[in-house]
């Protein structure tokens, strides 16, 4: 036993060796149970995006869970891996189609919420500003 390291649970690498990957497990199942259930909601039959061809904030708000749930499924479990491990397991490929889908749901939710923004501030009535 001499070569058995005695770590306490006190260090603040163990703390962090448990906290990182119990953090990122909450944003998870969050982010999957949250999106799922708005694609749920938009995808079930009845009037909806799809029924209705003038319901652009129903195609907004499926677009940006599309893209959110993406980065949740996507991008999530490896920057746990990031935080959590001392080297990159998955080889290059992975880590290039990783860092790719970082910055495409990225700004596939930028540009969402930027077009949610301009569609909001152009159904405002003329003369109408904030309060």
């Amino acid at each position: 036993m001499a070569d058995a390291q005695n770590i306490s649970l006190d260090s603040p690498a163990s703390v962090g060796a448990v906290a990182v990957p119990v953090v990122f497990a909450l944003i998870f199942l969050l982010g999957t149970v949250g999106n799922g259930l708005v694609l749920a909601v938009l995808l079930q039959p009845g009037p909806s995006a799809w029924q209705e061809p003038g319901s652009t904030t129903d195609l907004f708000i499926l677009n940006l869970a599309v893209a959110d749930l993406c980065f949740i499924l996507c991008c999530v479990p490896f920057q746990a891996a990031i935080y959590t491990l001392d080297a990159w397991l998955f080889g290059a490929l992975v880590c290039k189609a990783v860092h790719l889908l970082i910055y495409l749901t990225m700004y596939a939710s930028s540009f969402t919420l930027a077009a949610v923004s301009v569609d909001r501030y152009l159904a405002m009535p003329l003369g109408q500003g904030p309060a």
